[in-house]
């Protein structure tokens, strides 16, 4: 932030964003005003990609990576360089509610962040797995790998913190201190869903794509690359029913005892008020990346 932001006004609040739910923008930006400092503990210094719907969620929508020119100088950006061409992009860095708000204005719905902070975007401290289902397996299949994922890293001595993608899938994070390139971040995720995927070749796929076709779950460990990102804890989702990326305790995983579809706008604010943030883990182990799992 380089000067003192105003108050943003949302202009046309009545706009739905969500028709079938009756859910605004005005909703989306409470929505943020309310949930933004949980996310923005997340976001200092990362990247973001937004997810933009200028007309709602029936209309066209595109991603944003690079700070707009027109954005006011209070949002902060990152310099990065592009390797494709002799160019350097800004990227968008969130600080403050008021930066949220700016982009939910302009028809921001969901927000995700970077496993690496600025200005060392080439270095991440945080590894994740993607564990994305495909059109014909279940949530159970799901909550199956999720449980299997987190022994192999408990087995690593590695801590860990999980939570919904917003969709189908669950996302898990390990923090890791600084160090590591992501090439080293990747191979090592890779090792872990290979052992996996040769463990319970019935229920897990290893791939450096996400797919979202026949029964397998699979973990897209090519997530931990440079320039690739998350759903932001907390975040909207642009799907049916507003849903949240929502942090989860292990044993509720464990236990199978919760659903995706549980965690909405609507519904988030309540769950928080029992639970508490439960992603703040991540923010304070910053553990060395021990060696790769080995094929058993």
């Amino acid at each position: 932030m380089t000067s003192q932001s105003p108050a943003v006004t949302i202009t046309h609040p009545d706009r739905l964003i969500w028709p079938e739910e009756r859910i605004s923008k005005g909703d989306v930006a409470e929505y943020y005003r309310e949930l933004g400092p949980n996310l923005l503990r997340y976001a200092a210094d990362r990247p973001a990609t937004l997810v933009v719907f200028p007309r709602g969620l029936k209309g066209l929508f595109y991603y944003r990576r690079e700070r707009p020119a027109n954005a006011p100088d209070w949002i902060g950006g990152a310099h990065y360089a592009l390797r494709s061409q002799p160019a350097t992009a800004t990227l968008i860095l969130l600080d403050q509610i008021e930066d949220v708000l700016w982009f939910v204005n302009r028809g921001a719905v969901e927000f995700h962040l970077w496993t690496a902070r600025a200005p060392a975007v080439d270095r991440p401290d945080q590894l994740v797995f993607d564990l994305d289902p495909g059109d014909e397996s279940t949530w159970e299949q799901v909550l199956e790998s999720g449980r299997l994922l987190h022994a192999l890293l408990n087995e690593a001595g590695v801590a860990s913190v999980v939570k919904t993608s917003g969709g189908r899938g669950l996302h898990v994070y390990v923090p890791i201190a600084l160090g590591p390139s992501f090439a080293e971040v990747r191979d090592w995720a890779k090792a872990a869903a290979e052992r996996l995927a040769m463990q319970r070749p019935d229920l897990i796929s290893a791939a450096g794509g996400a797919t979202h076709r026949g029964r397998l779950v699979t973990i897209d460990y090519a997530q931990n690359s440079v320039g690739k990102n998350m759903a932001a804890p907390y975040t909207l989702r642009a799907r049916p029913g507003a849903p949240v990326s929502t942090p989860l305790r292990w044993d509720e995983v464990h236990s199978g005892a919760v659903r995706p579809e549980q965690f909405t706008l609507r519904t988030i604010r309540d769950r928080l008020k029992v639970v508490g943030d439960l992603f703040e883990p991540l923010l304070r182990a910053h553990q060395p990346l021990p060696p790769p799992p080995r094929p058993h």
